[in-house]
């Protein structure tokens, strides 16, 4: 019993680290540089991949669905390098994995990942659509 409570107190006293959804030092890196028409960089780059998020997610269950495994790894290859420029490295971390799957032919691998990609996608594009009212601003 003493164990136990001791366990649960350093737990409450020290939880463990959830990363952020978006990392904001990614961002801040950002922020300075301008994009075109003179808008920011940082707001063309949340546009452009808000735009073709919903296709990739849509694209990869599609992929999943059909036994397509090669266009898994090549849709998640895309999304990988795209969602780390945005500092969005759980997703990140996802796409690595469903790529993984997918360059190994595993359908299994790639349904296990599936769902907690299109959880942490939702999350993404809820911070990013937050992050861009704010550059509006």
């Amino acid at each position: 019993m003493a164990g136990e409570l001791g366990y649960l107190l350093k737990v409450l006293m020290h939880p463990p680290m959830i990363p952020p959804t978006l990392d904001p030092l990614a961002l801040d890196q950002l922020r300075p540089y301008k994009g075109h028409e003179g808008g920011s960089l940082l707001g063309n780059l949340i546009q452009i991949y808000l735009e073709q998020l919903p296709g990739r997610v849509e694209g990869l269950r599609k992929a999943h669905d059909e036994g397509d495994a090669q266009s898994v790894f090549k849709i998640a290859h895309m999304l990988k390098s795209t969602s780390a420029s945005l500092g969005a490295y759980t997703l990140q971390a996802y796409c690595q994995r469903l790529e993984d799957a997918g360059r190994r032919d595993d359908l299994a691998g790639i349904a296990e990942w599936l769902e907690p990609f299109e959880t942490e996608a939702a999350k993404v594009k809820a911070a990013l659509l937050e992050e861009n009212g704010r550059l509006d601003e």
